[in-house]
């Protein structure tokens, strides 16, 4: 599985970026704070929930990164699992390499409640095609409160669902 060898790469080679900072900074706010709804501490004050929910304390618990290795494995596991539910399993193959890459690239921009909520939001979509209609929602709002982007991606996906169904 290419994500989780990228995964590892990622891990042991531990690339800085800008973002990388903020989501340490945000994992030692959860750890000394707990859940906030302002910090005035980074660029003059902003708002802890709009950037994630989940993902701080999280961090806290695992570390930003393995965090984030994590969530791009699990992603990557989801989305093979939903692909050759769909296309079957040689179809799915050169998509799933291709999502692979993709997700292992979110950590090396280090964009982490974005990895994080698409690993919710494939499980989501994974539970939906699967007709496991309890987790399928729970997971969607994990993803929602992971990444709003990501929230808003498993929305347009959810809305594309329904109308190709009716």
């Amino acid at each position: 599985m290419i994500a989780a060898l990228l995964a590892v790469v990622y891990l042991v080679l531990k690339p800085r970026s800008p973002d990388l900072a903020a989501h340490i900074f945000r994992s030692e706010l959860f750890g000394r704070e707990g859940f906030t709804i302002w910090n005035g501490q980074w660029y003059g004050g902003h708002h802890t929930p709009a950037y994630s929910i989940l993902s701080p304390p999280l961090g806290w618990l695992l570390g930003p990164q393995p965090m984030a290795a994590l969530s791009a494995v699990s992603a990557t596991a989801a989305f093979t699992e939903l692909a050759r539910g769909h296309f079957g399993p040689r179809a799915a193959r050169a998509g799933t390499i291709w999502f692979g890459v993709g997700s292992a690239s979110l950590l090396a921009t280090n964009r982490l409640p974005f990895a994080l909520g698409i690993a919710f939001g494939v499980a989501a979509a994974l539970a939906l095609q699967r007709r496991r209609r309890l987790p399928a929602p729970i997971l969607g709002v994990l993803c929602a409160i992971s990444s709003p982007v990501a929230g808003l991606f498993l929305a347009m996906a959810g809305l594309a669902y329904t109308l190709a169904a009716t």
